[in-house]
């Protein structure tokens, strides 16, 4: 009721017409109440009210004497809200749902029906060019990405591997195995040849040159080669000698922290992001393959960031 008219010019013209939709507006809930519960809609007399040149109101609900004052101000000759235009998604808020939907829909009663594509959870499509919602019930507004989202009608994340109905949770397919789904193998990513290289040039036991110095301290390699031949003395460091066929390759940051970093890291980029961070020399160790079997990891969380993408994407 508070909404004006269809590009009304006088006030006259502005009463007139509330005055018949109150009416409509009346019996239509009139039908929802008790039998002993009257609701009546209720005008300032003319003179008095035309004045200020919007319509003043009071909705009674009776007999408990509920009022509800109300005012269809300055919409006289107000077109539509300019960025509701074709194709636009609108929801309604408000009171009188039911009745607005119906009036929408079958434009009856001299309102203008809008024309729209019903979809989800009161969200509704605009299809046609002549749109006038201010005389129905319900006020209806520019539905938000986030209404849209929340009825279904655009996706809550982008992913495939994304679970809509929470938009941030990977799918139960995808939530185990993935370091294997969203992370390159050391041959894929080039880091078998990395590790090759750098021991060739730079790691080779001058003792033993079927040897290696691991890149990890003589302490983490000690549980694994306790023996006195496999200590090396390099200046004031103290390095442990691995056989070159036990070498392996070591993540200084592990690949269950990175996926975990919920602001850049693995759980909130692409494909060739993680790719990248998986491949940086920077980030690599050489040490032996039982040390980095032994090392643990943190559980792999399977929320995701809004810039996750899957190898699928």
């Amino acid at each position: 009721m508070q909404k004006g008219g269809q590009d009304l010019k006088t006030y006259e013209e502005l009463r007139k017409f509330k005055v018949d939709q109150a009416k409509t507006v009346e019996k239509n809930h009139q039908g929802k109440l008790k039998s002993d519960i009257k609701i009546k809609i209720q005008f300032i007399p003319s003179p008095e009210d035309s004045k200020d040149q919007d319509l003043d109101f009071k909705v009674v609900i009776a007999p408990n004497a509920t009022i509800q004052p109300g005012t269809a101000t300055a919409a006289i000759g107000q077109s539509a809200d300019p960025g509701i235009v074709r194709g636009s998604y609108i929801k309604q808020v408000g009171p009188g749902e039911r009745y607005s939907v119906r009036e929408i829909l079958d434009g009856g009663g001299g309102k203008v029906a809008i024309g729209d594509l019903h979809l989800k959870k009161g969200i509704r499509k605009r299809t046609n060019t002549s749109f006038n919602y201010s005389d129905f019930p319900a006020v209806w507004v520019k539905a938000t990405e986030d209404d849209l989202k929340d009825a279904g009608i655009i996706k809550k994340h982008p992913s495939k591997d994304v679970d809509q109905a929470t938009g941030n949770t990977l799918l139960p397919a995808f939530s185990t195995g993935i370091r294997r789904r969203y992370y390159p193998t050391n041959r894929s990513a080039g880091l078998e040849t990395l590790r090759d290289t750098r021991i060739s040039s730079s790691l080779i036991d001058p003792q033993d040159s079927s040897r290696f110095l691991s890149e990890a301290s003589f302490s983490e390699e000690q549980t694994f080669y306790p023996n006195v031949q496999h200590k090396r003395v390099i200046g004031s460091t103290v390095k442990a000698s691995i056989p070159i066929g036990d070498a392996g390759i070591d993540h200084n940051q592990s690949v269950s922290s990175h996926w975990n970093d919920t602001s850049g890291g693995g759980s909130n980029t692409d494909q060739s992001g993680r790719s990248n961070w998986y491949k940086k020399p920077g980030n690599i160790r050489i040490i032996s393959r039982r040390l980095n079997s032994s090392k643990g990891g943190e559980s792999y969380n399977t929320n995701v960031g809004p810039n996750f993408k899957g190898p699928d994407d």
